[in-house]
């Protein structure tokens, strides 16, 4: 299947002919309709999950970032100060979302942090106190992002 670069006007997921005896995995989590989900983004994540990066680049990548966040605390626990840079750390998360991660994992982050600001203020309307400020947080872009999304 190809895909376009923006994730917006990509085709959605093609099911491949079914197979009784052998099905396909990702088919089935498509045409399921036990959870109602957004029929494009669920075909972002299911293609999302299928690319070749995430079968055979997660686990050591899995490994090596829990070894730089080992690292990173340890550091931070023995240094006499407190290091903080937010805004380079919104800055570079960004950038490598825009770098290294396909157009619909992105497409995925940028709906997941709208529907969480969704989930906040729901609750604040509904909870006991309507003076608590609702989230704002509606990214658009993934340069979005880099503005304080992350914290």
């Amino acid at each position: 299947m190809t895909m376009t670069s923006d994730p917006v006007t990509a085709p959605l997921y093609q099911a491949e002919p079914y197979d009784r005896l052998d099905p396909n995995g990702w088919d089935v989590l498509y045409l399921d309709q036990a959870i109602p989900v957004d029929p494009e983004a669920k075909a972002h994540m299911l293609n999302d999950l299928k690319s070749w990066s995430r079968i055979y680049l997660l686990n050591p990548i899995r490994w090596l970032s829990n070894l730089c966040l080992a690292v990173i605390l340890v550091v931070k626990r023995i240094l006499p100060f407190e290091f903080k840079h937010y805004g380079l750390m919104h800055r570079s998360a960004a950038w490598f979302l825009q770098t290294w991660v396909s157009p619909e994992a992105c497409y995925l982050i940028v709906r997941h942090i709208g529907l969480g600001s969704n989930i906040i203020n729901f609750l604040v309307d509904n909870g006991p106190d309507p003076a608590i400020p609702k989230s704002s947080l509606y990214p658009r872009t993934v340069a979005d992002l880099a503005k304080n999304v992350f914290l």
